[in-house]
């Protein structure tokens, strides 16, 4: 199933928020849109757009992960 124009506004406002920083809207965002595919269609959000999300959260872990590295060896 391809990617439809209504995931890729999705998308956009996801990234507009997780650019911000701003991981709550996104991930609300995320929840409504689902529940809207979800409910009306049948289907989950394409895996790109299941991603954003989880990418957003390993790296911002990675980031704290090294950061707390580097007070370590302060």
């Amino acid at each position: 199933m391809g990617v439809g124009p209504s995931e890729c506004a999705q998308r956009a406002l996801i990234e507009a928020h997780l650019a911000e920083g701003n991981l709550i809207e996104a991930m609300r965002a995320y929840d409504t849109y689902r529940a809207l595919v979800k409910r009306e269609l049948g289907v989950e959000p394409g895996c790109e757009l299941s991603g954003l999300i989880r990418n957003f959260c390993r790296a911002a872990t990675r980031t704290r992960e090294v950061a707390a590295a580097r007070v370590r060896r302060a």
